[in-house]
């Protein structure tokens, strides 16, 4: 697992925070085998939604909401939730 998660986490809430309204962490934990960082903030009328899972390998999951229509998503391990919300069922 990477070394330092929680350097890591802590510059991505910092660049969060920056950028961002109503930046809220909803989820940081870490145990020896990995580590999670879920967020959510506002950028105007978008709810921008972030995941960040280290293990063996890093996962990101970047989305833009517009109310509950997916504008954009960035990601290398897709979320089921988000891909809900653009397409249904």
């Amino acid at each position: 697992m990477d070394a330092t998660p929680a350097r890591d986490f802590a510059r991505i809430i910092a660049l969060l925070q920056d950028n961002l309204d109503e930046v809220v962490v909803l989820e940081q934990d870490a145990t020896p085998q990995r580590a999670i960082l879920r967020v959510a903030g506002r950028w105007g009328r978008y709810r921008v939604l972030l995941t960040e899972i280290v293990s063996d390998q890093r996962a990101y999951r970047y989305y833009v909401l517009d109310g509950d229509f997916v504008v954009a998503g960035f990601d290398n391990a897709s979320d089921p939730r988000a891909a809900q919300l653009k397409y249904g069922r």
